[in-house]
């Protein structure tokens, strides 16, 4: 195997255990923004309608006469507050939008990767996660898994030319059906 395409291919292995780390990450804080949004639209319900401060500020009885002393003040204190809230509302809202934008991208990136290590026994889905997702080195493996070191460097070694071909053939049919769409 080329040492070019075993280097890149091990390259896209370590950023395919990253981008899966940012994902759950996004999706985590996408889950806390929901959550606030959801606080801030009950808060927004729960204040005082306009017609309540008019209520306790309006008519005072006999005849028509309203008492608009302090009404002013009310009124201008429950635009500026429900203002904020709206303002922080739209700001969150766009926030999750814009991280939603992010995961689906994500999710497309490390989808090909998935499907190859699906597709992958379970030694060999260790070896993988163990080497590109927490970086042992093929000694540390080699004693998880009970096997000499020179065994698990020759089963990553094959691993990678394994990966590397199925990508390329995953990335060739992508490629094939996104030309085909155009």
């Amino acid at each position: 195997m080329d040492k070019s395409l075993f280097s890149q291919t091990e390259k896209m292995l370590y950023q395919f255990w990253k981008d899966k780390l940012r994902l759950e990450r996004l999706q985590s804080l996408i889950q806390k923004i929901e959550e606030e949004l959801e606080d801030l639209q009950d808060e927004i319900y729960m204040q005082k309608p306009v017609s309540r401060v008019i209520a306790v500020y309006g008519k005072t009885g006999g005849r028509g006469s309203y008492r608009l002393d302090g009404i002013d003040g009310e009124l201008a204190k429950h635009d500026d507050i429900m203002a904020m809230l709206v303002k922080r509302y739209y700001k969150l809202n766009r926030r999750r939008l814009s991280l939603k934008f992010r995961v689906s991208e994500l999710q497309e990136k490390i989808s090909y990767m998935e499907a190859v290590i699906n597709q992958l026994d379970t030694d060999e889905k260790r070896i993988i996660e163990y080497r590109y997702l927490y970086k042992h080195s093929n000694y540390a493996i080699a004693k998880i898994m009970k096997y000499t070191e020179g065994t698990i460097r020759y089963k990553r070694r094959r691993l990678i030319k394994k990966v590397a071909e199925a990508l390329d053939k995953k990335l060739r049919k992508f490629y094939a059906s996104k030309a085909a769409n155009v």
